[in-house]
C-alpha cells in the first residue's frame, strides 16, 4: 500500500493515513489478514513523525479495522466490530443532516451517494429505474431516478485486476 499525505489539507496527517487504509479496504485492495507496512517504515518514507503514523494505526485499531501486534504490526481484521451498523448509521445520519442543513436537495444527495458508492463497487452493474411517489406532505408527485445494482463476477484476482467489466459505471 502506498500512502500519500498532504500537509496543506485541513485534515490532520494521521486521519489522512487512517482514511486511506479504510478506502483501500473498501476497494478490496487490502483484505483480511493483509499486513500494513511497519509504523517506522511509513514514517521514514513520508518524512513524518513516528507518532503520527502510530496514532493513525491506533485509531484504525479502535475503529475495528486492524489488530496491532508486536510481531506483525497492523493486520487487517476479518470482520467489522459487532456495533458497526449502529455506529455507521449514526455517522451517516449526521452527514445527511449536514447536507440538508446546507439546503442540498434530496436528489443531489442521492446522486452524490451513488457516485461515491460506485467507486467502491467495481463489481456491480448499474441499472436505472424511475420512481413516482408522494412528497413528504403527500400532495404532489416526485420524479426521480433510483439506481439499483446487480452483482457480477467483474473482478477476479486478489491484486484487483478486473476482467469482464462491462465498462464505466
Amino acid at each position: 500500500m502506498i500512502f500519500v499525505v498532504d500537509e496543506h489539507r485541513n485534515e490532520p496527517l494521521y486521519m489522512q493515513l487512517r482514511n486511506q487504509v479504510v478506502e483501500a479496504i473498501a476497494r478490496n485492495e487490502l483484505r483480511p489478514g493483509d499486513v500494513l507496512p511497519p509504523i517506522r517504515t511509513v514514517a521514514e518514507l513520508l518524512a513524518i513523525n513516528l507518532h503520527t503514523v502510530n496514532k493513525a494505526y491506533q485509531i484504525l485499531e479502535q475503529d475495528g479495522y486492524i489488530v496491532l501486534t508486536r510481531r506483525s504490526g497492523g493486520v487487517i481484521k476479518p470482520k467489522p466490530p459487532s456495533d458497526f451498523d449502529l455506529v455507521w448509521r449514526e455517522r451517516l445520519t449526521l452527514v445527511l443532516a449536514e447536507a440538508r442543513a446546507f439546503s442540498m436537495d434530496d436528489m443531489a444527495i442521492i446522486e452524490a451517494c451513488r457516485e461515491i458508492l460506485t467507486t467502491y463497487l467495481p463489481h456491480v452493474v448499474r441499472t436505472k429505474n424511475y420512481f413516482f411517489g408522494a412528497d413528504r406532505k403527500g400532495d404532489s408527485a416526485l420524479h426521480g431516478e433510483v439506481i439499483s445494482y446487480e452483482h457480477t463476477n467483474a473482478y477476479t484476482a486478489r491484486c484487483g485486476s478486473r476482467t469482464g467489466h462491462p465498462g464505466p459505471l
